[in-house]
């Protein structure tokens, strides 16, 4: 990575926090988990990044949690109480996938599982291991991202993809469950992406630009 494209992302980091994401450097993770062969890992980034998740609440989804309508529409429950469950924001919680990509392998992994497994059979330190790899080999060194900036990184993207308005912040507030517009703002700033895409290194904005241009047979040629 170029220093200019390490400054760009020092930028977007609030005091203490990590450095964040931008929708490229998102796509180029996810190929490379593929190409890695992390089909599961590469999974629990698409999903984390579309639905704003928290590091590690994938890990908690069980197949009941994902509910399918006739039209083919997901929706997951997150925290659930009788489990003695709960989220950063609480219990009872849930999220919409919005991209077709991330519902199919959602509806997928519940076709295929037990009403009670695990969607994802994947122990955290693989999945860690599984990501600090695909963050070296994209050039994103020193572990400068942590999963958790996935839902910093969705929360600008979808900022910026809204225009910028207040419509698209408060949007974005309901998507990621946030409980106030201060805490989103603080850690969603969109109008930085564009400087951090244009530093950006040009093989991880190609593997990203491939990625994104069909996630969906991406991850089926990966199946």
């Amino acid at each position: 990575m170029s220093k200019r494209a390490a400054e760009a992302f020092a930028k977007l980091r609030p005091a203490g926090e990590r450095a964040p994401l931008h929708h490229a450097a998102v796509g180029a993770i996810i190929a490379c988990l593929l190409a890695q062969g992390e089909r599961q890992a590469a999974e629990t980034v698409a999903f984390g990044y579309d639905c704003c998740l928290r590091g590690g609440e994938w890990q908690t989804v069980r197949a009941h949690d994902v509910d399918v309508d006739t039209q083919g529409n997901v929706a997951v429950r997150l925290g659930v109480i009788s489990r003695g469950e709960q989220t950063k924001t609480g219990p009872r919680q849930g999220v919409v996938p919005q991209e077709e990509y991330v519902r199919a392998i959602l509806r997928a992994r519940k076709d295929a599982a037990p009403p009670g497994a695990k969607l994802w059979r994947l122990p955290p330190a693989s999945f860690y291991a599984a990501w600090h790899r695909a963050c070296d080999t994209v050039g994103l060194a020193d572990h400068a991202a942590v999963p958790h900036c996935l839902r910093h990184a969705a929360a600008a993207e979808a900022i910026r993809a809204g225009g910028f308005t207040e419509g698209a912040v408060r949007a974005t507030q309901l998507r990621g469950r946030w409980k106030s517009l201060h805490s989103l703002r603080r850690f969603a700033k969109p109008h930085l992406l564009v400087s951090a895409l244009a530093d950006t290194p040009p093989a991880m904005a190609e593997r990203g630009k491939a990625f994104w241009a069909d996630p969906t047979a991406k991850f089926r040629v990966q199946a």
